[in-house]
């Protein structure tokens, strides 16, 4: 575990959370939070996880 608030110890979450605001959450406003919950929980699931090229899967198989 590392310590609270470095994040320089949490790159690779750190990481994940700029790249889903750029892309969702400051282009998208939401109504409710069930709304924003749902399209967070479908980005993760249908775009982000099967889609998107990973910097470390890309340079593991190159």
């Amino acid at each position: 575990m590392s310590r609270k608030g470095d994040s320089y110890e949490n790159a690779c979450i750190e990481s994940f959370h700029a790249t889903i605001k750029k892309e969702l959450i400051y282009r998208t406003k939401f109504k409710t939070r069930a709304e924003a919950r749902k399209a967070i929980t479908n980005y993760i699931i249908s775009f982000y996880n099967e889609r998107r090229r990973h910097s470390t899967i890309y340079i593991m198989n190159t």
